[in-house]
């Protein structure tokens, strides 16, 4: 009886304890794990076992906002006798558009055991998100051309992730600063890049769509060179780059885009939301057409 009225308030009840197979995946990669159960001082009747993919955004009003991406089912219900052991696989395929983990975004697995008169019971483990290898090789591709990345970049709005790089070569004076959103396609990444211009009276903002095929993101140098003379091309026509951005779509399966679509209409103020940017999948880079964004 006194085991009955403990296992009631959580005393002597099954335990789950949950195990990863590593703590930092790449977008798109499969993550793999188990939840070990040790059953408690009696037999208990466990009426759900599962484990929950969440992530949890800090926005910049102080407000820190979990949102459940994703729910795997373990098992339904079982008994577990006194001290019985059993153990659970699971796996889940990363998104290639979620947010990474940067300064606001962070992500953890968590299990939740309903068990048949109790409260639900759970632990959890936190897990970083890093981006696909081809976005990391574009942001070497600024790096070489003198870009730095700011500390703020990757700031993640409920909407989209943007990333921001400064000129520390040259282009300073020329460009203020970079904004880029990318999306990782089955042959390459697409970008949306937007250069803000420094002018006396206001900054002007330029923006276009370009495809980096995986042949060019492997070479450093090639891509360089063709990230810098889409750049001056830019600023040498900038009638041709420039346009309301609000009257455009934004970019189908940008990173960030997953949560964005579960998160931005309910979660942040309209002041939060900056301008973003978009992006294509082909053999070789080319611009969009300005008639193909209206879309």
């Amino acid at each position: 009886m006194l085991k009955k009225v403990m296992a009631k308030i959580g005393f002597g009840t099954a335990k789950v304890d949950l195990h990863m197979n590593k703590h930092e995946f790449v977008l798109g990669e499969e993550v793999r794990g188990h939840v070990k159960m040790i059953g408690g001082s009696m037999e208990q009747h466990i009426k759900n076992l599962q484990v929950e993919f969440w992530i949890q955004v800090y926005f910049k009003n102080g407000q820190v906002q979990p949102h459940q991406i994703t729910t795997i089912p373990l098992s339904a219900s079982f008994l577990i006798k006194p001290g019985e052991k059993e153990r659970f696989e699971f796996s889940y395929q990363l998104p290639k558009n979620l947010p990474i983990s940067r300064g606001n975004v962070s992500f953890f697995f968590k299990t939740n055991m309903e068990i048949e008169g109790l409260v639900e019971r759970s632990n959890k483990q936190s897990i970083r998100v890093l981006p696909a290898e081809p976005f990391t090789l574009v942001v070497k591709g600024f790096q070489a051309l003198g870009f730095q990345e700011v500390s703020h970049s990757g700031y993640f709005d409920g909407y989209h992730q943007r990333f921001i790089f400064i000129p520390t070569d040259d282009l300073k004076g020329r460009v203020k600063e970079i904004k880029v959103e990318a999306a990782i396609r089955n042959q390459g990444v697409e970008l949306e890049l937007e250069l803000d211009i420094p002018s006396f009276r206001r900054d002007r903002e330029l923006f276009c769509d370009i495809i980096l095929p995986d042949q060019m993101l492997q070479n450093k140098e090639k891509l360089a060179s063709y990230l810098h003379g889409m750049m001056e091309e830019m600023l040498l026509n900038e009638q041709r780059y420039r346009y309301n951005r609000k009257l455009h779509g934004h970019l189908e399966g940008a990173i960030g885009g997953f949560a964005g679509g579960m998160l931005g209409g309910k979660l942040v103020d309209e002041w939060f939301v900056d301008k973003m940017e978009t992006i294509y999948d082909a053999e070789e880079p080319y611009l969009l057409s300005q008639s193909a964004k209206k879309r």
